[in-house]
């Protein structure tokens, strides 16, 4: 009775006085206290893109420059589907002799009127507004050969396009730098062009079927026939 009496008396003391609680090892702050900061992660950079290039553009050529390229204009005689005939090597042709007849400055320009498949055989010169000089020929049905000569009197003749494929072999250089044609053709319009300085005159000899037909030639808007078939176009001043 006196031990149960004890025992009872100690576990009231014992709770007064904390004896046997669980002591925490990570008190909370005390009172007043910052609280520790929480660390930030650094800011990630945002990523740089290294500077691009602009492509560098083609310079674009001057429009009378004798070398820039020939493009396809509204002018030209649409093709004809229909083989060519057998063509023969070219070779200078002879040249003729004495002094090119001289005509008025400004006459070439223009399409000559009359220019069209089907016309009969003539050679058709004009220069177009861009400045691009064009030789074709008309054959109406019937076969025919066209050669001669073209030069720059001033300034050598630049850029030469053939009107087709086919006639790429037909038209070179000459020894003398002038461009040297012969081709055969017939039911076709065909021919070639070229550019020049816009100062300078061009010197044509030109010879159809081996012959020299002056009034074959048709020169300009107005379609003027030269008094031979040695002759000098300049263009408009």
């Amino acid at each position: 009775m006196h031990l149960r009496t004890a025992l009872l008396g100690f576990f009231v003391f014992a709770v007064s006085t904390g004896v046997g609680c669980v002591v925490h090892n990570n008190p909370g702050p005390a009172p007043g206290a910052t609280p520790p900061a929480t660390p930030t992660a650094a800011p990630t950079a945002a990523p740089t893109t290294a500077p691009t290039t602009a492509p560098t553009a083609a310079p674009t050529p001057a429009p009378d420059d004798p070398n820039a390229d020939i493009a396809d204009d509204a002018e030209d005689v649409p093709a004809v589907a229909a083989p060519l005939p057998k063509q023969q090597p070219v070779e200078d042709p002879p040249a003729t002799q004495g002094m090119p007849e001289e005509t008025t400055a400004g006459a070439v320009e223009g399409r000559p009127k009359g220019l069209e498949a089907g016309a009969p055989a003539a050679f058709w010169i004009w220069r177009n507004a861009a400045g691009v000089w064009k030789v074709r020929t008309t054959t109406a049905k019937k076969l025919h050969e066209f050669r001669g000569r073209v030069k720059g009197v001033q300034k050598p003749i630049g850029k030469v396009r053939a009107s087709r494929t086919e006639f790429g072999d037909r038209i070179k250089r000459g020894t003398g730098g002038e461009v040297v044609f012969r081709f055969h053709t017939m039911g076709h319009v065909d021919g070639f062009d070229f550019r020049a300085p816009k100062d300078s005159c061009v010197r044509f000899d030109l010879q159809l079927d081996s012959g020299a037909t002056a009034k074959k030639v048709h020169i300009g808007k107005d379609a003027v026939s030269p008094k031979t078939n040695h002759f000098v176009l300049c263009p408009a001043k």
